[in-house]
């Protein structure tokens, strides 16, 4: 069973055109420790997909670990 991990994607513009937007996984409560992000993208909603599929892989390897 999964836990409540408090983890969520935001993207934001920090480059220069034509591909501006980052995406980056964050902690609600307490900072990772790390810095997990990815970029340059096009759009925010570009970014915000990339930065869940990578929250939705990290999640995965997560409970694959925990199982063992």
């Amino acid at each position: 069973m999964r836990r409540t991990t408090g983890l969520y994607v935001m993207a934001s513009r920090r480059g220069k055109l034509p591909t501006p937007w980052v995406w980056e996984i964050r902690r609600k409560d307490t900072p990772l420790g790390v810095k997990l992000s990815g970029g340059y993208f096009r759009s925010e909603q570009a970014a915000l997909k990339a930065g869940q599929d990578a929250l939705r892989e990290l999640l995965s390897t997560w409970d694959d670990c925990v199982e063992k």
